[in-house]
């Protein structure tokens, strides 16, 4: 018989695989999410989106010199190109332990501070600025939001466990997402940071959601059939659009939007997907996870859209689920098969304006964002037998690093709703030199491992689930 760890290890890059193979595009409804995406993409020069009818949004012209197809990926290399940065801001990593334990590490001597009188805590979320961290938890058996500012701590008393927190940029909000309690719907709520109240604004099923970046209006996702922008007391202004099988929109700097638009001319598929369903259950319990049948388009276009003017720019044809992260004026994105609606497959990139497409890698990737500075785009490919292996594209050359096994926590409620989570949380250092990763091994629980650009690797502290904020 094998040794034990060699058993846990089997079976966590069995979970792992399983998870990849079913995740699918929509929502979970218990108190934790997990996006969705999948991988490969139809060459398409950008064109002119057709408007049918006076209420869809017009078009912009093609690019003069558009990439027609994506350039080759590039060589990867396990030596560190010689440019890599330096460490100059380590920021805080946060680490959260297995039972909800929260503690902020130290990223240069591993010095571990953990909050006192907190456990039980899920969804831990730092604020854009790292002065608050906003989780999930139970107090006396209810529900609430708990606010830790450097100076203050406040328990927000709300109707549902959130399974998800996005903080504004402006620190002053956090939209939440979690279980209606009276139906199947995801139960929108917006909690006010001063005055330490929350309420619900809005329902649908499935629903994502992006701040813009002044935290006046968010955009959203909802029900895979609406793309609106949405104000924090849940007023919504629809965009006229059809949206494709993705999950999150995405804000660029000139405060347009980034979606998959449908291809109404190709017939959607049934595909299975990972969602959660109901059950009958106390307040705080996690609903149940199933494979069940949905319908996704088969196809669609990456499309960058102004939600005032409704002018539509097409940037490539998708097949399958999508998912994508946007850092100044590129996107990266993987998009798959609709037969397999999974987070996997080869990664691209193309500029805002449709032009310079370029594949990263042709390996299967399931988790990938861009640098703080959007100068490097950190990606994971799946290998089978070790895990994850991390690599970084720094706009010329691939590093791949040494590989490592998400823990239980990461797998399952985070990886089936990364194109969401990257909007929430990171991996990378605050200056682009690093990143971190808790690495289920053989160990248990999991150990936070830093791994510099430079090679240089540290294991510091255990830990189930790992985020750096400022």
């Amino acid at each position: 018989m094998s040794p034990p760890h060699r058993r846990r290890r089997a079976r966590l890059l069995a979970i792992v695989v399983a998870i990849v193979a079913i995740q699918g595009c929509t929502t979970s409804t218990g108190p934790e999410p997990t996006p969705s995406s999948t991988a490969s993409s139809s060459d398409g020069e950008p064109t002119a989106t057709p408007s049918p009818d006076p209420a869809s949004p017009s078009s912009s012209p093609a690019p003069d010199d558009p990439s027609a197809s994506s350039a080759p990926p590039p060589a990867v290399s396990t030596t560190p190109p010689a440019d890599t940065p330096e460490p100059t801001e380590p920021g805080t990593i946060v680490v959260t332990s297995a039972d909800g334990v929260v503690s902020r590490v130290t990223p240069g001597d591993g010095t571990v501070e953990p909050i006192s009188d907190v456990t039980g805590a899920a969804q831990v979320t730092p604020s854009p600025d790292g002065s608050t961290l906003v989780f999930s938890r139970l107090v006396d058996g209810a529900p609430v939001v708990t606010v830790l500012g450097e100076e203050s701590s406040t328990d927000v008393s709300v109707p549902t466990a959130p399974y998800f927190h996005l903080v504004s940029p402006t620190g002053d909000r956090v939209v939440s997402l979690g279980n209606a309690t009276d139906g199947d719907q995801v139960s929108v709520l917006v909690t006010d940071v001063a005055a330490g109240t929350s309420q619900e604004v809005d329902r649908g099923r499935p629903y994502f959601l992006s701040w813009r970046a002044d935290g006046a209006v968010l955009a959203a996702n909802i029900d895979a059939a609406v793309v609106a922008t949405v104000d924090p007391d849940g007023s919504r202004e629809p965009v006229p659009v059809t949206p494709g099988a993705f999950q999150a929109p995405v804000w660029t700097g000139d405060d347009r939007l980034v979606v998959v638009l449908e291809d109404a001319s190709v017939d959607a598929v049934p595909i299975t997907s990972r969602v959660a369903a109901r059950v009958d259950r106390e307040p705080g319990d996690r609903a149940q996870l199933a494979a069940q049948p949905v319908t996704q388009p088969a196809a669609g276009t990456l499309a960058v859209v102004d939600p005032v003017d409704q002018q539509v720019t097409t940037l490539a044809a998708v097949s399958g689920a999508v998912s994508f992260d946007v850092a100044d004026d590129r996107v990266a994105w993987v998009a798959g098969d609709s037969g397999q609606a999974a987070s996997l497959g080869p990664l691209e990139v193309i500029g805002l304006d449709g032009r310079d497409r370029a594949t990263i890698t042709d390996d299967d990737v399931a988790m990938f964002e861009w640098s703080p500075d959007g100068s490097r785009l950190l990606f994971h490919v799946v290998d089978p037998d070790r895990g994850f292996v991390p690599h970084v594209w720094d706009g010329t050359t691939v590093t791949a690093y040494e590989p490592f096994l998400p823990t239980p926590t990461l797998a399952v409620q985070y990886l089936p709703f990364w194109p969401q989570y990257t909007q929430a949380v990171t991996q990378w250092a605050p200056d682009g030199s690093a990143f971190a990763v808790a690495d289920a091994g053989d160990d248990d629980p999991g150990t936070v491992v830093v791994q510099q650009l430079d090679g240089q690797r540290r294991e510091l502290v255990p830990g189930e689930m790992v985020v750096w904020s400022r």
